[in-house]
């Protein structure tokens, strides 16, 4: 990710900013919200959590991509890994995600029980890794490579697995849906809302994106990510007016 031309590229066009934020926007936590971003990567769902959730948000990875988005986006990362045995975030906060990362750990269970002694009663989790449903031949070449990614992703999930490892580790209600070729899931250990009308998220994500483009010089990445990203959802609503703005 670090090496020349592949950052600009990330932010001004490849990074998936909406999948990120429309994920948080569904949990329908109140303004003052913690959450824990674990593989946080760049930390745009961190940037979005604080900006237009009024949450308190937090990150850890390891990457130095992440110490980028920490200068860049000025959002709180710790570049080190998640710990067996985090003391100080015991029952700390209101929403954990962990966005891709369970394919990548040799102890799945440990890592959700990690997650899960994190959460506060009637905090939810949102976890996300590849379907193991679609490892098979019919699946397009493309899309095959990036779901073994051999060397990187360990052990992958079915929906059926998913849910067992979520409830072995105490999650009672539990929510998985399918998004292209990845598992969403959403647990907690009490019933939950999610927010099922799309055009809630949705406004919350172009609102982000318009507000955050006024923020950055110009010539900034970021201002091109976010103001190019936002006059495609006007492109799309057919809004001249946002477009123009």
């Amino acid at each position: 990710m670090v090496r020349r031309g592949r950052v600009p590229f990330y932010l001004q066009q490849g990074a998936g900013i909406s999948l990120i934020t429309t994920l948080l926007a569904r949990t329908g936590r109140p303004a003052g919200s913690r959450l824990l971003d674990v593989g946080c990567g760049f930390g745009f769902g961190l940037d979005f959590a604080i900006r237009t959730m009024g949450w308190q948000a937090q990150g850890i990875d390891p990457a130095r991509i992440a110490g980028l988005g920490r200068e860049m986006l000025g959002v709180p990362i710790e570049s080190r890994y998640l710990g067996d045995d985090e003391p100080e975030l015991k029952s700390a906060c209101e929403v954990v995600m962990a966005s891709e990362v369970i394919e990548h750990v040799a102890s799945p269970i440990g890592f959700a029980r990690t997650l899960r002694n994190v959460l506060r009663l009637g905090g939810i989790l949102v976890l996300t890794t590849p379907d193991a449903a679609d490892l098979r031949p019919q699946t397009a070449p493309g899309a095959l490579v990036g779901l073994l990614s051999p060397g990187w992703h360990l052990i992958f999930q079915t929906r059926q697995s998913l849910r067992r490892l979520l409830r072995r580790v105490g999650f009672s209600d539990i929510v998985i849906e399918k998004d292209g070729n990845s598992l969403v899931a959403y647990a907690s250990d009490r019933p939950f809302r999610l927010e099922t009308d799309r055009n809630v998220p949705r406004a919350a994500y172009v609102g982000y994106l318009a507000g955050r483009a006024r923020e950055f010089a110009p010539e900034h990445d970021l201002l091109l990510g976010f103001a190019g990203r936002a006059l495609q959802e006007a492109a799309n609503d057919g809004d001249t007016e946002a477009g123009e703005t």
